[in-house]
């Protein structure tokens, strides 16, 4: 057999997989996606580290439910959060209700549930891009510009949380859920399970969707804020307690001290929607070197007596 390219290797099995979704039964379905795969690693990726000539009935039946645009499979080495390295899948055991799957690591290095790229509550594109949005707002390398964020307001906070994304293990769920759930969803943390070198070692922070809609109303901030928000809680960085994070009557000021909604804020909305009080809470944070003249200009100074109507709508997640 003659070597195929990159765009063609996933071209098969996208091909077997859609084949498969549509039309395949399932022992022919994971027969097919089972050879495709082969091919793909004989061809493409040779050697047993990196991934395997063949696939278990589950893996194939997982891949045959794959759309063309969930990205292709590509296995991780073992030592892929080592690395810093994305853009592949590691079979991990982190997501509540489910043993050990195959997620998606995506290059910024948060672990994706297998289940979020089949939700139709989003594409799998669509993920994949809040998830890099989410991450050059905190990364220190991206300008304003370009849709950065901490890098300007708070490098040395920024560094710190690109690579918590990795240290703390963050990754995102889509269990089952129902509109009674939480709007948008919550933080959480989770053992990791042992099974497998490359997953032991520690908790794990999930970011769990449940119900997306509030987030994904075009009045509201939209996925990438919410995830923006929760992997704050995940990175340690409360002010509050739960209780006042969670309490819509809380007073404004009150409300402005908090670090989690301040910095989402500051990093998704005009300045002229972010009291002074946050900007001033996130140039702060975790550096010994604050720049508080970056919120002398065209902040806001008002101080009411309740909260901004777009917190009080469900525009953030309430976790």
């Amino acid at each position: 057999m003659g070597m195929r390219t990159l765009k063609q290797l996933r071209s098969i099995v996208g091909a077997v997989a859609l084949t498969a979704l549509l039309f395949g039964p399932r022992s022919s379905v994971a027969k097919n996606v089972n050879e495709a795969a082969g091919e793909l690693c004989s061809s493409a990726w040779a050697g047993p580290t990196q991934c395997s000539s063949t696939l278990s009935s589950d893996e194939a039946s997982f891949m045959s439910r794959a759309a063309i645009d969930i990205p292709a499979f590509k296995s991780c080495p073992a030592d892929w959060r080592a690395q810093k390295r994305g853009g592949c899948w590691a079979k991990v055991s982190v997501f509540k209700d489910e043993g050990p799957v195959w997620a998606y690591v995506a290059s910024e290095g948060w672990l994706v549930d297998p289940r979020c790229l089949r939700d139709s509550r989003f594409g799998p594109q669509e993920l994949l891009g809040a998830l890099k949005t989410a991450s050059r707002k905190m990364n220190p390398d991206v300008p304003l510009s370009q849709g950065g964020c901490l890098g300007a307001y708070n490098p040395d906070w920024a560094r710190e949380l690109t690579a918590q994304v990795w240290s703390r293990r963050v990754a995102v769920e889509c269990p089952a859920w129902s509109a009674a759930e939480t709007p948008c969803g919550e933080e959480t943390a989770q053992d990791s399970d042992s099974s497998g070198e490359s997953d032991a070692g520690g908790a794990s922070h999930l970011i769990v969707i449940e119900d997306a809609a509030p987030c994904l109303k075009s009045k509201n901030l939209g996925l990438p804020a919410f995830l923006f928000h929760e992997f704050l809680h995940a990175a340690g960085a409360d002010s509050v307690p739960l209780s006042q994070h969670d309490d819509p009557n809380v007073s404004q000021y009150a409300f402005a001290r908090d670090r989690v909604y301040g910095t989402e804020f500051l990093c998704f909305l005009p300045k002229s929607q972010v009291n002074v009080v946050q900007c001033r809470d996130a140039v702060s944070y975790e550096t010994n070197n604050p720049r508080y003249d970056l919120c002398r200009d065209g902040f806001s100074t008002d101080f009411t007596s309740k909260p901004p109507a777009y917190f009080l709508e469900g525009n953030a997640s309430s976790r």
